[in-house]
């Protein structure tokens, strides 16, 4: 593991939290699935709005445009591996090993995420911004192309974290 895996991530814990709601996870899956969200892009819209900060679509393109290099080369590979493990007699412990080895390759890029933010300069999270998270999910939508409606079930579970 690099020093920069080990390095404190306020966001990856926030993700992991979040993430483990009831609800957050197939909603997000359902997101990824139908209209190609990346998970961690919307996990980070979701903390800088806890962070006091509104992203725009600019910004959002920006970090995408930073991630898309490891996600279409580590992290997508990974969870095909996955999905088709999945329906194989006898592969349960392969796809457990692969389950872990995304994990930490979902982890990298939020590191990188974090390394690189947009904007710069320190975060402090403040908690639940609900204000900046309609803006910035409604900006992630606008990014991705889709209704802003697709994007209401993330923005009631993660008001409460």
């Amino acid at each position: 593991m690099t020093d920069q895996l080990k390095e404190t991530n306020p966001f990856w814990e926030y993700s992991l939290t979040l993430y483990a709601r009831e609800g957050v996870a197939p909603a997000c899956l359902q997101l990824q699935d139908q209209h190609g969200v990346d998970v961690n892009l919307l996990l980070y819209a979701c903390y800088a709005a806890c962070c006091g900060l509104e992203l725009g679509v600019s910004e959002l393109a920006a970090m995408d445009a930073r991630i898309a290099g490891w996600r279409s080369r580590a992290v997508q590979p990974l969870r095909r591996q996955r999905r088709e493990l999945r329906e194989r007699e006898g592969a349960e412990s392969l796809r457990q090993q692969v389950v872990r080895l995304e994990l930490l390759a979902e982890r990298a890029q939020q590191q990188q995420m974090w390394l690189t933010r947009v904007p710069t300069g320190e975060w402090v999270y403040l908690g639940p911004g609900e204000e900046q998270l309609h803006s910035n999910l409604a900006q992630l939508a606008a990014f991705y192309e889709i209704p802003a409606l697709a994007v209401r079930d993330i923005e009631a579970l993660a008001g409460v974290v």
